[in-house]
């Protein structure tokens, strides 16, 4: 497969999954949408290598990016149930329970009577007894 072929298809599926136009990337290019379209038409005109990286730019990839197999499904090489994505890492634990959870992130608080237990104490009275902005 040729590389400009590879790169035409790539970008038209970028696009198409990303939800902009041809215009779009003309506008980012600085370039006009005619010119766009013949490049990335049927006709066997390339792009210059100096808007490549403005291109990858465009879709926040590498510039080698562009080129590589995959991205379009017409290049992509596996088949079947196989095509699907494969995961990049195990499932999450599960979420704990509200009271597992308070335990875990709750300080522990030195023993009753403490100057550190009276001091908190005093200041959640002095929250609760505050009158409130609104």
């Amino acid at each position: 497969m040729k590389a400009g072929y590879l790169f035409k298809k790539n970008v038209e599926t970028l696009l198409k999954a990303r939800g902009h136009t041809r215009h779009d990337l003309a506008f980012y290019c600085r370039r006009s949408d005619a010119w766009i379209s013949k490049i990335l038409g049927n006709s066997d005109r390339n792009l210059p290598m100096k808007y490549l990286d403005r291109i990858a730019d465009f879709f926040g990839i590498a510039t080698y990016q562009l080129f590589q197999p995959g991205i379009s499904p017409l290049t992509e090489r596996r088949k079947g149930p196989s095509q699907r994505p494969r995961p990049s890492s195990p499932a999450p634990s599960p979420i704990p329970s509200p009271e597992r959870l308070s335990l875990v992130l709750r300080p522990s608080l030195p023993a009753r009577g403490s100057l550190c237990q009276r001091l908190a104490m005093s200041h959640e009275r002095r929250a609760q007894a505050a009158p409130r902005w609104t």
